[in-house]
């Protein structure tokens, strides 16, 4: 675990240290982006809202893509009837960073991240995943995915242009 944190952390030193390399991306006229999100994971149901910064254009030269620090809060009504009975409702805040790569020719963006999650029960964990962005309008897309750790879920909503 300690390894896999001393790798999270240098791989963030690295992007963030591009940053000041990043040209003009022209799939995106805004540097920020939010979602709102309804996610459904094993212990319950929450919502989350999410804000991105876009830090990074052109991640790999031949490529459509772009790098982005995400944060937000989410709430999530969770519930354990396995050992005993015990409802709780869970906090969470992510700090994660999120490779946007568009899908030429079409209206669809792939969306890996990495990064942190705290959990009000739980403390800091490592969390990873990766989403998909339809785009049905130029400022409105939905978005879909699945996050790993912490809680894991499954998350669908609306991405929008701030």
């Amino acid at each position: 675990m300690k390894k896999l944190s001393n790798l999270m952390a240098f791989v963030f030193a690295l992007m963030f240290s591009i940053s000041a390399y990043s040209s003009h991306h022209y799939y995106y006229s805004d540097k920020w982006d939010g979602s709102a999100l309804l996610g459904f994971s094993g212990p319950g149901i929450g919502i989350q809202g999410l804000v991105a910064y876009r830090v990074i254009d052109d991640v790999l030269r031949e490529a459509d893509d772009s790098m982005s620090f995400e944060t937000g809060v989410g709430i999530i009504s969770a519930s354990d009837s396995f050992k005993k009975n015990h409802s709780a409702t869970v906090f969470e805040i992510p700090l994660k960073m999120r490779w946007d790569i568009h899908v030429r020719n079409s209206k669809f963006t792939v969306s890996p991240d990495a990064g942190f999650v705290y959990i009000s029960e739980d403390g800091l964990n490592i969390q990873i995943g990766v989403s998909g962005i339809y785009s049905y309008s130029s400022n409105m897309k939905l978005r879909f995915g699945i996050d790993v750790g912490g809680f894991s879920t499954l998350f669908v909503g609306l991405n929008f242009l701030l």
